[in-house]
């Protein structure tokens, strides 16, 4: 698998689950990833920190997708990780919220920038590894 690897000390962000990787914490890459893979990131040693989505056209060069080295990211992934993130605001909204529009952002969701939206009709949702309009 493809992979970042860390500069010395740099793991110690992603030791406390923050999700970005900067470009400025990556010593080098190994192998040849393409934009949105699911690379491996690890520390200066070769040990395994996370799986990140890749995004060279951006400074933030890796967004945690999981911190557990056996997971794989696939669509039952991120169908889990969205059903979950759904039923959580759907279970807020019953007590706090009375608007017809909610969205779940991506640091809550553990998927890397996504955005759910609900609408009256429905979900819709928006899944991507580069810059997204505001």
């Amino acid at each position: 698998m493809n992979s970042l690897i860390l500069n010395p000390g740099r793991e110690k962000s992603l030791q406390h689950r923050h999700p970005w990787i900067f470009t400025g914490a990556v010593d080098r890459i190994k192998g040849e990833p393409q934009s949105g893979e699911t690379v491996a990131v690890r520390d200066t040693h070769g040990a395994f920190l996370a799986l990140a989505a890749y995004s060279p056209k951006s400074q933030i060069l890796g967004r945690v997708w999981t911190y557990r080295e056996n997971e794989t990211v696939d669509e039952v992934f991120l169908r889990a990780r969205l059903a979950r993130a759904i039923g959580l605001r759907q279970e807020l909204a019953k007590t706090t919220f009375r608007a017809p529009l909610f969205r779940a952002a991506s640091k809550t969701l553990s998927v890397p920038r996504s955005l759910i939206s609900k609408l009256s009709t429905g979900f819709s949702t928006l899944l991507g590894t580069e810059t997204m309009a505001a």
